[in-house]
């Protein structure tokens, strides 16, 4: 019995859980429609759902072959609200034409729960011409601001960038230091953007970020310089390209400009097989090893814990395995390595333990000899060997194993009976042998249908709401506009008129847009008006909302002309319409 309450618990949870769904909508927008060939737009996606919301993985975007991504971020906001958690996610994408025509930016789609929701598509007019403000022409500057040829990517006498790599010829798994630098003259306004290069074939490690501008003078000509440096470890030998370096930088409060850096080639080389050590197990640059034991006296049949370190400048995915050979009185089983990197003067040292159980087999004193490592020194294109200390670990006869081995066998003494007499005297309780006859679970049984019933419609509900734009707002518009009334209560005692008509005044209106399913922004005095006429809603309310209106539209193109008591009696008066509103709509 006590399983079909069990199983009728699973039920009941798998019921319910339904329930605890939350709802999840997406949306897309540019900021303009119509674009020139030469100019940039901002592609932005707004995603809401619950707190377990990951656009990461389960959002597909659509083919973009058309344009060009400059520069995307990502932005999360997590926030409660009465009754729910709800997250929103913005993914915003800048996009620059390739050519011109019209295009259509299709469907974003987001996958969650085993559902789909899709945003609306987006059309693009891409005008062939370029903007009138690149009609100027370019200010070529005179011979004295020119540079030399070796800064070949030059933009111009005030802002460039270039791309520099430390090592053209390097071995595999040797550390090269790819070092971007931006040169500017004149302060910006802003945060440059930085969009790492394609280093596809190189495992990459972030050096180093300047956070202060340092100075550099070209030709007589001092810039201020901001660099960041890499270090790639190329993974494959051949020949290899690190693609451009992008920064946008801002020029102004609505603009920026793009900065692309030259390519960087090198010529990966092989490690070389003469001299190659059979143990050689793959590690580049320079180490040391060293080894720890946790004891030195053991019994027989006792384990021992031996910790091999291997430490240096080099990539920590290159060090392999050490070989254990001659260690001869012991069982090796490895358990297991953990590894660790940091950057010491722009270069990558790495540490790798491995860590092994020596089980002894002999009692005595017993060597373990020295344990030999093999690595690529790439600055002399060498192998070197590198070792740790012998150690020697006593073996003691054990406690357990003596008796076993002095032979001696003790006579097996009775202690008990196997079997003990069975009491038929004993009288059992046995008032309501079945289960099935109790009341609360008989109510209980019919818990797992109701919540299955309620479930189901409110699982229809939800889709509704997802695939039904108008169904959503209508559903959500009084909700809506409660929230607003609470933002805009909190500002009646401040004196930011601003900011509260400006609630005030998108209060009935984005009720009455979401009811009817209307874009608010089309939405003036009249129509709104004749909207309310045409809900029969009373002549007295219609004319209050008039006044309320018109006081908004005036204490927002004029503020500070109102007091604390005005704006307490404009909140009050707006409640005791969207109240009437409510009623009829």
């Amino acid at each position: 019995m006590v399983k079909h309450i069990l199983l009728i618990t699973v039920i009941l949870f798998l019921c319910f859980q339904p329930l605890f769904a939350q709802e999840v909508s997406i949306e897309a927008s540019v900021d303009k429609d119509t674009v020139h060939l030469d100019e940039t737009f901002t592609l932005t996606i707004v995603l809401r759902g619950g707190a377990e919301l990951n656009v990461t993985t389960n959002i597909e975007m659509p083919e973009l072959d058309d344009f060009e991504i400059i520069n995307q971020s990502r932005n999360t906001v997590f926030s409660i609200i009465p009754g729910q958690a709800e997250t929103t996610q913005t993914l915003q994408y800048v996009l620059q034409p390739f050519k011109g025509g019209k295009f259509v930016i299709d469907s974003i789609e987001f996958h969650s729960g085993g559902k789909t929701v899709k945003s609306n598509p987006i059309e693009i007019t891409v005008d062939s011409t370029v903007s009138p403000t690149a009609s100027v022409p370019t200010y070529v500057p005179p011979r004295s601001y020119q540079l030399p040829d070796k800064y070949s990517y030059y933009d111009d006498k005030d802002m460039w960038t270039e791309q520099l790599v430390d090592i053209e010829n390097p071995y595999v798994n040797e550390q090269i230091t790819l070092t971007f630098k931006f040169y500017y003259r004149n302060n910006i306004s802003g945060e440059a953007q930085y969009q790492p290069p394609d280093t596809t074939g190189f495992k990459l490690v972030e050096l180093h970020k300047s956070s202060i501008s340092s100075t550099e003078t070209i030709n007589g000509i001092e810039y201020n310089v901001d660099y960041v440096k890499l270090a790639l470890f190329p993974v494959s030998a051949g020949d290899k390209t690190i693609g451009e370096t992008l920064l946008n930088v801002p020029v102004d409060f609505f603009d920026y400009k793009t900065l692309k850096s030259n390519k960087s080639n090198v010529h990966v080389r092989s490690l070389p097989d003469k001299g190659r050590p059979s143990s050689f197990s793959g590690a580049v640059g320079e180490f040391m090893i060293y080894a720890r034991l946790d004891r030195e006296e053991v019994e027989i049949n006792q384990p021992v814990s031996l910790e091999l370190t291997v430490e240096g400048f080099g990539n920590v995915d290159s060090i392999g395995q050490p070989v254990l050979a001659g260690i001869n009185g012991f069982k090796v089983y490895p358990s297991g390595s953990s590894s660790d990197s940091n950057v010491k003067d722009n270069l990558v040292y790495s540490q790798k333990k491995f860590k092994y159980v020596l089980m002894p087999v002999k009692t005595g004193i017993v060597d373990i000899p020295e344990i030999n490592y093999a690595y690529f020194n790439s600055k002399k294109g060498t192998y070197e060997h590198i070792k740790t200390k012998p150690f020697k670990i006593k073996v003691l006869q054990g406690k357990v194993a003596s008796s076993e081995q002095s032979g001696e066998q003790k006579e097996i003494k009775i202690t008990g009976h196997d079997i003990n007499h069975i009491k038929t005297d004993v009288f059992l309780n046995n008032e309501n042998p079945f289960l099935y006859k109790n009341l609360a679970l008989r109510l209980f049984i019919f818990i797992p249908p109701i919540g299955l019933f309620m479930s189901f419609f409110y699982k229809k509900h939800i889709n509704r709401l997802s695939n039904d734009q108008g169904f959503a707002r209508f559903t959500r518009a009084y909700k809506k506009a409660r929230l607003t009334m609470s933002d805009a209560a909190k500002l009646t005692g401040k004196d930011d008129d601003l900011q509260f008509y400006s609630l005030i005044s998108r209060v009935i209106t984005d009720y009455i847009a979401d009811k009817l399913n209307l874009p608010s922004a089309g939405l003036t005095l009249e129509k709104l008006c004749s909207i309310l006429e045409e809900k029969k809603l009373p002549g007295d309310i219609i004319e209050e909302f008039k006044r309320c209106y018109e006081k908004c539209e005036y204490a927002r193109f004029a503020p500070g002309s109102s007091k604390e008591e005005d704006r307490k009696e404009v909140l009050s008066l707006t409640e005791k319409i969207l109240n009437s509103l409510a009623k009829v709509i």
